[in-house]
């Protein structure tokens, strides 16, 4: 799962945030409702920061005048 987020994120790196969700999100739900009754907590913790990173440096790849200490402080 994670190498297919991986490879998701990273072919959307130009893509607007709209175009983003819509691609990430129907795969992380299916997922998820997939493997909700097996999987526990600290692997759904675990892909929940994995995707954090990722959607963290697709922003700072998107939006790449800005530094990263400027995403986060504002």
């Amino acid at each position: 799962m994670r190498r297919r987020l991986s490879a998701e994120m990273l072919a959307l790196r130009g893509a607007n945030a709209l175009a983003v969700i819509r691609t990430i999100n129907p795969i992380v739900r299916g997922w998820a409702a997939y493997h909700r009754g097996v999987v526990s907590t600290e692997t759904f913790h675990a892909l929940d920061h994995h995707l954090w990173r990722l959607t963290y440096k697709w922003a700072l790849y998107r939006h790449n005048r800005f530094t990263s200490r400027e995403m986060v402080c504002g």
